[in-house]
Order: structure tokens, then C-alpha cells, then sequence
């Protein structure tokens, strides 16, 4: 044997070496839970994989390969330090070569009989402990039913979908705002406490959302409860004209009025749908989501989540998280939700890569406080309703952090906060993401909720 074939020789040996090392893992919406998790004998679950996984993270390679098929989460998946992998041993989350695979936080209602209620609306009674912000029907979202009906065509605020505010309180947090008896709905609403009116801010920065308390058809006034916390500044719903404030208002039994439009009562666990020209719900798909963040990576400074990549799934069908807590950002006009359909928190050269992240209910990738060097990549986001991607440090961080919820709403003074400041330069503590690239992305249709 020559000195050539000796060498080429090794390489082979040693790569076949490498590969026996690698740890490989198979789920299959075919498989099941008792098998071995090999490729002839996949596991049915995320959950089950995982378990698998913590017996060899960090110590040898692992993938965990993902065939085609719809793998519904029943809880959000928790990666931990204890699923860390290394530099040389990564632990990688993927979806096999040429396969679909889509990872939603949806859960799947079946066996549902539907009957005609009037007007074109079908009802049907949904299992017990269920919340519905959503509706998929063949992977489609529906539209809650609203007044405007939502305009297909031009669904910004410039179109149909939107009506203009007549006259409001224009200080957040709102209290009330007047409305157009002209162009109002007709429609009388037997509960209005169930609504949630979408607005523009008066100066049109960006949108806010409230419960609606009551409406008072004599003075033409929607007064207004909890919410206008998704952003910040004093402004808030009014104007004037052409220069008042876009809104619309959804969750109205009532107004469900046209083809695509659902309403759901919790009272008494009925759900109401208009099906479109030829849809046959008997045999029609039907998901409602149940979770809000899929998959969160979590650790610490002291013990942060290493070396994981996830590659190649869709994520889709989350919970809204318009109406949960929102934190003002330092010295900015906007709040923000801590919360993603993967969200990382204290982790380290993680990675994301030719995913696509769809028709979620919030923000899609959320890099919380302490990240170093995670990319995302090749990747697409569309129809999120927040942000495609966000890079958010602690207010731990801040040496003097000042918001302007701080002078509007708790009325303090920035320059008597800032009395004693620290004066040391750079950040407070290492709680922010630092070195982390998104790359080569896609992103279009985002904030379909949060503007």
C-alpha cells in the first residue's frame, strides 16, 4: 500500500470514526414513544427525544432528526444547560433532508358535529378548557368576526378594514373615544365587553390595543378598560379628520356577518364560524393554538445554554400576546412582549438556521438579556404578529434606565432620577446579547398585530 493510499486510508477510518460517535435520534408522527428512537423504530415525540438527548449532550454529537409531519406541542419544550452541547459536539434539532416538518403550537380538535345555526353560521361545541384567540381552518388563520369587516384587498389602515375614531381622550392610557354614528355598525351588541378595539396612536407611531368596557350609542362613545400598554408617549387614541385614529374592533358576536368569520363564547363553549362557498367542515382541519412560545432556551450567566441548532422546521400557530404584559423600553416610544416562538435567554453560540416562522401570534425569535455569539439564518418570517426578530437586553444592564412610561404615566422626573447616576462607562452587568447575527433572512407581512 502506498504512502497515498495509507492517508486516504486514515481519513476513512477517521471520519467513519466521528460518525459512529455522533448520537442520532428519529421522531416520526408514525413512531411511537416506546420505540428506540432509531430511524427503523422512531419516537412519536419532541418531549420523548428529549430525554434521550440529556443522556449524551455534551459528551458525543447528537441529532435529533425530525420526519415529515404536523408535531403538536402540548407544552412549551424547555432546553435547559443540561441539553448543552459543545463546539465538537453540538446538539442539533433538525428536520431530515427533503422533508416538511412543521413544529405548531396548536392543538388539533377533532370529532367536532357542527350544525346550522342562521344566516350562514355553523356551531359546534368545543372540548372543556379550552381559550380561543385563533382559528385555523385548513392551515388558513380566520378573522375574528369585527366591525370593519376585514378588507382582503387592502388590509392597512388606509383600507376598508378601518373606520376613523370620532373625537377621544387622546391621553394614554385611554379611557374612551367617539365614533362616527354614520359609519358605525347598526349592529346592536348585546355583550361589548368582549370586544377588543385595534387603534392607531393619534400621531399614527404605532398601535395599541384595549378591552372594551361599554358603549354609550346616545353620546357615540366606546369607553375603554385594560390595555394601551404595547407602546408608550401620552398620545394616544383621537384626532381629527383624515388625521384621527385608524381602528377596528373584533370579537363582537354580532359582527359576525360574512364568509371567514368566527366568534367564540366561553360562556358557553360554542363556536360559531360562517364557512365560505363550498368549505365542508366535517371534513375540514381545524387547530386552535394553546401555547404562546414553542420552544424557550434557557439558562444563566453562570450556566448558559451552549451549542444547539435548529434547523429546517416551520414554526407556526402560537397564541396572541397583545394583551400580556409589555415592558416600556428605555427612552423609547414603544413596549415590548418578552416572548417568542423561540425565545433564548442566557445562552451561547446557538444557532438557527432554514426555518421558517409563520402566521404566529407574537414575536417569532426573541434574544432575551444575556446572548452572546447566536446566529439566525436563512431564514423566513411572515405573518408574525409582533416582530420577525429581537435582540432586547435587561434593564439590569442600564447604568440609568429611564422609560417614558416613567414621566407619563408614574409622573417622575428624569433629571431627579438622574441625580447620583452611576457614571461608570459601559454596561451595568452583562445581561444583553452581544455578537449574535441575523443574516440572510426573509422577512414581509410582520406585525400583523403589534404595529
Amino acid at each position: 500500500m502506498n504512502k497515498k493510499n495509507c492517508v486516504l486510508t486514515l481519513i476513512t477510518v477517521l471520519l467513519f470514526q466521528s460518525y459512529s460517535m455522533a448520537k442520532e435520534i428519529y421522531v416520526s408522527t408514525h413512531g411511537d414513544d416506546k420505540n428506540k428512537g432509531t430511524k427503523a423504530s422512531p419516537y412519536l415525540s419532541f418531549e420523548k427525544a428529549l430525554k434521550e438527548v440529556e443522556k449524551y449532550a455534551g459528551k458525543e454529537a447528537v441529532t435529533v432528526w425530525f420526519e415529515t409531519g404536523d408535531y403538536y406541542l402540548s407544552q412549551t419544550i424547555q432546553l435547559s444547560s443540561a441539553y448543552s452541547g459543545t463546539a465538537k459536539h453540538p446538539v442539533v434539532f433538525s428536520a431530515l433532508p427533503n422533508s416538511k416538518v412543521s413544529i405548531k403550537g396548536s392543538k388539533k380538535i377533532e370529532g367536532l358535529k357542527w350544525t346550522a345555526y342562521k344566516n350562514g353560521i355553523y356551531q359546534t361545541q368545543l372540548p372543556q378548557g379550552l381559550s380561543v384567540d385563533q382559528l385555523f381552518i385548513n392551515n388558513d388563520r380566520q378573522i375574528r368576526a369585527r366591525f370593519p369587516n376585514y378588507d382582503y384587498d387592502n388590509p392597512l389602515r388606509d383600507g376598508k378594514g378601518y373606520a376613523h375614531v370620532k373625537g377621544g381622550s387622546n391621553l394614554r392610557l385611554d379611557k374612551w373615544f367617539g365614533y362616527d354614528a354614520k359609519t358605525f355598525s347598526n349592529k346592536e351588541w348585546a355583550n361589548p365587553e368582549t370586544g377588543i378595539v385595534h387603534a392607531f396612536q393619534s400621531h399614527n407611531w404605532g398601535n395599541m390595543q384595549y378591552r372594551i368596557k361599554s358603549i354609550d350609542r346616545k353620546s357615540q362613545k366606546i369607553h375603554l378598560g385594560e390595555g394601551g400598554f404595547q407602546m408608550q408617549r401620552d398620545y394616544g387614541i383621537g384626532g381629527k379628520g383624515k388625521h384621527s385614529s385608524a381602528y377596528f374592533v373584533e370579537n363582537i358576536f354580532e359582527e359576525l356577518d360574512v364568509a371567514g368569520e368566527w366568534f367564540f363564547n366561553n360562556k358557553t363553549n360554542t363556536l360559531y364560524y360562517y364557512p365560505f362557498k363550498g368549505e365542508d367542515l366535517a371534513t375540514a382541519n381545524i387547530e386552535i393554538p394553546i401555547l404562546k412560545d414553542l420552544i424557550q432556551i434557557k439558562g444563566d450567566t453562570n450556566a448558559p445554554v451552549k451549542n444547539i441548532q435548529i434547523k429546517g422546521f416551520t414554526f407556526t400557530q402560537s397564541r396572541y400576546t397583545f394583551m400580556n404584559m409589555y415592558e416600556p423600553v428605555a427612552r423609547g416610544d414603544w413596549a415590548i412582549h418578552r416572548g417568542g416562538a423561540i425565545y433564548l435567554e442566557g445562552t451561547e453560540n446557538c444557532k438557527i438556521s432554514d426555518c421558517n416562522f409563520e402566521y404566529l401570534g407574537g414575536n417569532a425569535v426573541f434574544m432575551s438579556a444575556y446572548n452572546r455569539d447566536n446566529k439566525v439564518v436563512r431564514s423566513r418570517f411572515v405573518h408574525t404578529g409582533e416582530s420577525a426578530i429581537c435582540f432586547v437586553g435587561s434593564p439590569s444592564a442600564v447604568r440609568n434606565y429611564l422609560t417614558w412610561d416613567d414621566v407619563d404615566l408614574d409622573d417622575k422626573n428624569w433629571i431627579e432620577m438622574s441625580k447620583n447616576m452611576d457614571l461608570k462607562p459601559g454596561p451595568k452587568t452583562p445581561d444583553y446579547p452581544k455578537n449574535c447575527v441575523a443574516e440572510n433572512n426573509i422577512m414581509h407581512d410582520i406585525g400583523t398585530v403589534g404595529k
